[in-house]
């Protein structure tokens, strides 16, 4: 070994750190061959008076997208469990969980779920009221707990490799591991090529180790290490050291390919050239080394090679039945593969083998021939499905893997769907997206007819929800996915499928702040509600219409359809459609209905509704629709600018979207919070918190809530006194309204910028964006709005010296609120008409 002693002493002492309960995390990163992973095997050679407990996680290209990937491999393996789902693996599992001291109800069969994902858990009622997304978070918290565990007994060294091939799931585990794991004696060693970004880097526990290029003395001390002590020529050294540029994977492997030429020979004391010197001797780069050492291998290359199609590791068994050779003898020439460096045995099972670097695998991959590269593949998936079936079932991404490489694509789109509504299914969105988009990137290959198309429309069917879930209900890739998936179903004439995708194209434009486009959707789903005459698809088409003509200020025809869906309500059809479109559209319904008639005025009726939308939300006992319910309540009580309501609800809808992992609730519950507390208290409140929450609400591109937004923002800059950028934001407000036809708060945003520019002086244009703001509320006939509006204006004129002379029309307003003791405005605008009227 040579070099790295400072990064080396890095290490240990986070090691030191760790064995004191200080846990730690170490990422190293570096190119590929750099020595990422020998530098791990000098740390353990130098901790052996540690004695710890050491784990080996090792992420792998061929599994990218499945998630917990390395995870569940590396603790089968610690567990001993070597079965599929039976009996008696459960019961090895329920007493190996019991040594750690995991008896919790519900830790056998989440983690059993977690080690085999195909395990029948039908009989669990464990598992009864938790949604995938607790599952998932409640699975995260056994397995730490299983990882402090194991550290009680002595201190735990828990080594990820290649990150840059982690699945997300495996990304979000380590996220809260590390957030959780303080205390205990646990050193986490991750290794990552330069393209991974570490989301760590604010961890105070977190640290990051560069390994740069070796120096000269030090590749020359590798090579003369290679060759055995003894010199080689001069020339040949320069040149080897030229061409490997500091890497030591490099640097080893052009040695060996110069070592094992006929261009020198070995000598008792020295290596001589065979010949005069030519730049031919040494190889021009890794690939060319790589490729002349497999050249030398004779008939173990094709073996190989096979190896190397099977993925970075491979079992010998599976091997051996492939290439249809003898285990023994397929076992004797891996171990020659062993012995010359490209292959390493498995430390946690001996009959798995593991290429030493991904880069010696693909090249021996690459060297293949495309039509022996597809024959490999076509024998390979045959084999496993015959002989190895609890793998192929349970890794169903793999064999779409080889089938796409035997060219069989509509065998591996198939594939591809399963493994992607299975990953879905456990909450794994990322990765499920990626195998759906791999199905349809195969189905590419086929030409278009009828089972092509069926095949597409069955995947973008699945992409939609999928992509909803991992990018944000707005996101453009769901209104693409949608129009796809409906194009395929009306050319190949399955209607009984349009609703649903109606659905989530509505969804998406209507989240979007897409109005014109949602309405024309609402329209059409009421269309297909009339003629199925399916009551189902009656209430969501008037929860998708009377939403729609709520944020398009068109309040009248938003409670017309709210009423006509109330009446088709069914509390055992409405727990049928919490399942069917993941939630309640009666609590939508009730929302859009409430706030329209807040709008006209008709507060106490609208206050009733709220109260009824959120007895019923938590009523269905159904996480999403009240998250939801209780969102739309701070939209209620921010237009209603009742504070202390608003927050209560903010803090409840916070924690019920962190608990369950919705991002949308969990950043509009974040916003509304950080604005009560700007209200209630603006004196000690941070107004930077509303602006930067608001920021990140703004992420999940929900821009029909955006005028909203923007009058929060406003406050908050002028709170902060940047008045420039409040009124940059209000312009920015008024403009994404007009580009979606989102009304709602317009009138609020014209308002606020009238009090912005007064602030300023411009009286003259104050005046018009108070003018402005009165004629959007009355456009929409937003009566609290207007009355808003014309209060602001009427103290305009009054602190500006103008005539008011709008008193009349003020308390023409006033009379059409019906009068309730919680309405905000109503006593202002009574305050003001009394100071007109005072001499």
């Amino acid at each position: 070994y040579i070099g790295r002693e400072a990064e080396l002493a890095a290490i240990r002492a986070r090691w030191q750190e760790a064995l004191n309960g200080q846990s730690q995390a170490v990422l190293i990163r570096g190119e590929p061959g750099i020595g990422k992973s020998r530098i791990i095997e000098q740390f353990l050679e130098r901790i052996d008076e540690s004695d710890p407990d050491i784990l080996n996680a090792n992420c792998n290209p061929f599994a990218v997208d499945t998630p917990y990937f390395p995870l569940v491999e590396m603790l089968r393996h610690r567990l001993a469990i070597n079965q599929f789902s039976t009996e008696q693996t459960l019961q090895l599992l329920a007493a190996r969980l019991d040594n750690l001291g995991l008896t919790q109800d519900e830790a056998l069969p989440l983690i059993a779920r977690f080690l085999f994902q195909d395990i029948d858990l039908q009989a669990s009622p464990q598992l009864d009221g938790l949604s995938l997304a607790r599952q998932r978070k409640r699975t995260h918290e056994l397995l730490i707990q299983v990882l402090i565990g194991l550290a009680s007994d002595g201190p735990l060294l828990l080594v990820v490799e290649d990150l840059h091939w982690a699945d997300a799931s495996t990304i979000e585990f380590l996220d809260q591991l590390f957030s959780s794991m303080d205390g205990a004696p646990i050193l986490v060693i991750l290794t990552a090529r330069l393209e991974f970004t570490s989301p760590w880097k604010k961890q105070a526990n977190c640290s990051e180790i560069p390994l740069e290029n070796l120096v000269t003395s030090q590749a020359r001390g590798i090579i003369r290490n290679l060759a055995s002590g003894k010199a080689l020529p001069s020339e040949v050294v320069r040149q080897i050291c030229q061409r490997a540029e500091g890497n030591p994977l490099f640097l080893e492997e052009i040695t060996l390919s110069v070592l094992a030429s006929a261009g020198v020979i070995e000598r008792a004391t020295v290596w001589e050239l065979t010949q005069p010197f030519s730049a031919d001797i040494v190889p021009a780069s890794l690939e060319a080394a790589l490729m002349a050492r497999l050249d030398r291998l004779g008939e173990a290359r094709n073996l190989l090679q096979l190896g190397a199609t099977i993925g970075r590791e491979f079992r010998l068994d599976l091997l051996a039945n492939v290439a249809s050779i003898d285990i023994n003898a397929a076992e004797e020439s891996m171990e020659k593969m062993v012995d010359q460096g490209f292959l390493r045995l498995s430390e946690s099972d001996p009959s798995v083998y593991r290429f030493k670097h991904a880069l010696i695998q693909d090249v021996a991959y690459q060297s293949l021939l495309r039509s022996t590269r597809q024959q490999n593949h076509a024998r390979i998936a045959a084999v496993l499905a015959e002989s190895f079936p609890d793998l192929a079932k349970q890794r169903p991404e793999l064999m779409a893997h080889h089938f796409s490489g035997a060219g069989s694509f509509a065998d591996a789109a198939r594939l591809w769907l399963q493994a992607g509504q299975e990953a879905a299914g456990r909450s794994a969105v990322h990765e499920a997206v990626e195998h759906l988009n791999r199905g349809l990137k195969d189905l590419d290959q086929l030409p278009q007819e009828q089972e092509r198309w069926s095949l597409e429309f069955q995947l973008q069917a699945s992409l939609a929800p999928t992509q909803m879930a991992a990018f944000g209900w707005a996101s453009p890739r769901v209104e693409s996915t949608c129009l796809r998936a409906i194009d395929l179903a009306d050319s190949m004439a399955i209607g009984e499928h349009r609703f649903a995708l109606l659905w989530g194209l509505w969804s998406n434009q209507f989240v979007a702040g897409q109005l014109n486009r949602a309405l024309n959707t609402a329209q059409q789903l009421q269309r297909i509600a009339q003629t199925s005459g399916i009551t189902m698809h009656a209430i969501a088409a008037h929860n998708a219409a009377s939403y729609t003509h709520f944020y398009r200020g068109e309040y009248s025809p938003s409670i017309q359809q709210a009423d006509q869906g109330l009446a088709l309500f069914n509390r055992e059809l409405e727990l049928e459609l919490c399942l069917t479109l993941q939630s309640a559209p009666t609590v939508h319904i009730l929302s859009a209905r409430s706030n329209s008639l807040w709008m006209l005025g008709r507060q106490r009726d609208a206050y009733e509704g709220m109260e009824q939308m959120l007895e019923l939300a938590r009523s269905l006992c159904h996480p999403p629709s009240l998250a939801a319910a209780l969102c739309y309540l701070c939209f209620f009580n921010y237009y209603d600018q009742n504070w202390d309501q608003m927050l209560i609800a903010a803090e409840e809808a916070l924690e019920l979207s962190m608990a369950e992992g919705y991002a949308l609730w969990h950043a509009c519950a974040a916003l509304y919070k950080s604005m009560a507390h700007l209200a209630l208290d603006s004196r000690n409140a941070d107004p930077s918190t509303v602006i930067e929450s608001a920021q990140l609400f703004r992420t999940t591109a929900s821009l029909v809530t955006d005028p909203s937004t923007s009058t929060m923002i406003m406050a908050a800059l002028l709170q902060s006194g940047c008045l420039d950028d409040a009124l940059a934001e209000s312009e920015q407000g008024v403009c994404s309204a007009e580009q979606g036809h989102v009304r709602v708060m317009v009138s609020e945003i014209h308002r606020q910028r009238g009090e912005l520019l007064a602030a300023r002086g411009q009286h003259q244009e104050a005046e018009q964006a108070f003018q402005r703001a009165l004629e959007s509320a009355r456009m929409q006939a937003a009566i609290p709005l207007e009355l808003r509006a014309l209060t602001s204006l009427l103290n305009h004129r009054t602190r500006s010296g103008a005539q008011p002379d709008m008193d009349v029309e003020l308390r023409q307003v006033l009379n059409k609120i019906q009068p309730t003791a919680r309405s905000f405005d109503v006593p202002a605008a009574h305050s003001l008409l009394a100071s007109l009227d005072r001499p």
